[in-house]
């Protein structure tokens, strides 16, 4: 078979994300990103895949992977902190 293109990767853990099934989603972009480390929409989607799953460490690890400092780095890490400070209030 022939190896995925990190593109192809990415867009099926999407379908994956949508469906909630993020540990598949997560295989998917693992493998985008053993192609293509600095592939910023894969670092993105593998970090909200592990917020999802509740592991904001992980989820804020993967982000610093992202090179580009952008708004959308700033927003995504404030949006992981208060997905976290709420869960732990429960």
């Amino acid at each position: 078979s022939a190896p995925y293109n990190f593109h192809i990767l990415n867009n099926l853990a999407t379908i994956s994300l949508e469906r909630k099934n993020y540990l598949q989603a997560d295989e998917w972009l693992n493998e985008a990103l053993r192609i293509n480390p600095r592939f910023e929409d894969a670092l993105y989607n593998l970090s909200y895949s592990k917020a999802m799953q509740q592991k904001y460490e992980d989820a804020l690890d993967i982000l610093d992977q992202v090179p580009t400092n952008s708004e959308r780095k700033k927003m995504f890490r404030q949006e992981i902190i208060k997905l976290r400070q709420n869960q732990g209030q429960h």
